[in-house]
C-alpha cells in the first residue's frame, strides 16, 4: 500500500518534504511520510493525513473531505491525498 500527497495548486505534483501518515487510529506518531509505502495485514485498516502550513488537506482520491479514510486493504493499492497550499 502507498500513500501519497499532491500539491492540487502546483499540477498535483508529490508535496517534498512529504506529509505525515498515521494508521489505525495512532495520531500520536508518523508511521512515515509521503509518499509512505508499507505492508500491511489484509482487513480494515485507517489512514489519517494532516495538515502542515502550508500544505493544507483538501479531499482523498475518492472525494471524502474527511482526514481519516478507512480502506479494506486486500491487494497492493495506491490512495492519494490532494493539499491546497494557503
Amino acid at each position: 500500500m502507498t500513500v501519497d500527497a499532491l500539491a492540487l495548486d502546483n499540477g498535483n505534483a508529490e508535496i517534498h518534504p512529504g506529509m505525515c501518515v498515521f494508521l489505525d487510529g495512532n495520531t500520536s506518531q508518523c508511521a512515515g511520510f509521503t509518499p509512505f509505502t508499507t505492508t500491511l495485514t489484509s482487513g480494515s485498516h485507517t489512514l489519517t493525513l494532516t495538515d502542515y502550513p502550508p500544505n493544507v488537506f483538501q479531499h482523498w482520491d475518492n472525494g471524502s473531505t474527511v482526514k481519516a479514510r478507512v480502506v479494506n486493504v486486500n491487494a497492493n493499492a495506491t490512495y492519494n491525498g490532494y493539499y491546497t497550499t494557503h
